[in-house]
Parts: structure tokens; sequence; C-alpha cells
């Protein structure tokens, strides 16, 4: 297996592994103690989506699911239904990694060279810091049972897997610096 092969395989199974891991970690404090940490990954998001629609129990992860669809569902005004679709965004975020990623591993596997993902990826951050910058300006979002306001910040809430994906991506990318001069050329 040629080296851009290699690194793509790799690639696709670090943002693979990304999806199993926490993406968003929102935390709950009262007077700057930490009382509870809610995370947001990709599986447990669809799990609790099939939970949702009673295809497979999962409890734990039902919480997260139940107040976006809720949510969705008391929306009335038009910037509740920006908010609430923005949010919808960065929750799809470790599903759409997920496509990448299998994606990466399926051309590595096959012999073939990367394709796409860096604008995705260079988009998706900047729309998150955007998003999260603009509510945490405003304290109309509830979510979790707990208003989302001024320390909102992407940065602080991207968890290892959203870091572990954002990297596969990237190293999809660099598997390109590796190829053949003769494919580069042709």
């Amino acid at each position: 297996m040629k080296l851009e092969q290699s690194l793509l395989v790799v690639a696709g199974i670090g943002g693979i592994a990304a999806f199993f891991l926490p993406f968003f970690t929102l935390e709950t404090q009262v007077l700057g103690i930490k009382l509870a940490e809610t995370s947001v990954s990709g599986y447990s998001l669809v799990r609790a989506a099939l939970n949702h629609w009673d295809i497979l129990p999962y409890e734990p992860g039902k919480l997260a699911f139940t107040a976006l669809v809720e949510a969705w569902q008391q929306a009335s005004q038009p910037k509740q239904f920006l908010q609430l679709g923005g949010l919808s965004l960065m929750v799809l975020g470790p599903v759409i990694y997920l496509l990448y990623s299998l994606g990466y591993l399926v051309r590595g596997l096959a012999g073939k060279q990367y394709q796409r993902g860096v604008w995705f990826n260079f988009l998706y951050m900047g729309l998150g810091w955007g998003y999260f910058f603009w509510i945490s300006r405003d304290h109309s979002l509830q979510l979790l049972g707990q208003e989302i306001g001024p320390k909102l910040n992407f940065f602080t809430l991207a968890s290892f897997g959203y870091w572990i994906a954002f990297a596969s991506v990237m190293i999809a990318a660099f598997s390109l610096i590796f190829e053949p001069r003769s494919k580069a050329s042709a």
C-alpha cells in the first residue's frame, strides 16, 4: 500500500473513531462549581434518534435528542428557527464527518486518492464559531434544561471527538502531497 493510500486509511479510521467520541461538551456550573457535564457524540445522537422512533431502546442519550425535537416543535419565531437550524447543523456534524471518513477509508483501500473535505472542515469550524458567538449574545435558547448564554464558545465546547475528526480530514488532504508525480502531471 502506498503512503498516500495509507494516510487515507488512517484518516478514515480516525474519523470513524471520532464518531463514537464526544464532539461537544456542555457543562452546567453554579457559582463556579461544575455540577454536570453533557456530551454530544454522533453515536449517542443516532442511538437517541433510534430510541425516539421506537426502533432501538437507548436511555442515556434520549434527553439531548428529545430536547432538540421538543425545541423544534415549540419554536414559533423566525429567530428561534434560525437558532435551532444552526444547532441542528452543529449536532449533525459528527454524522457528516463519519460520511467523509467512510469515503476516505474506502478510497484508501481501493487505491484511489483524496477528493474532498477540507473546505467543509473550515466551513464547519467557522459556522460553529459564528453560531455559538451569535447565541451567546442572546439568552433565549434553552437546551437540556439550561439556558445557553454568555460563556459559550465553539473552541471550549468542541471536545476531542471533533478535533480528531478535524485532524482526520487534514491528514486525508495531506495525503495528496505524497501523490506520485506521474499521476499529478497526467
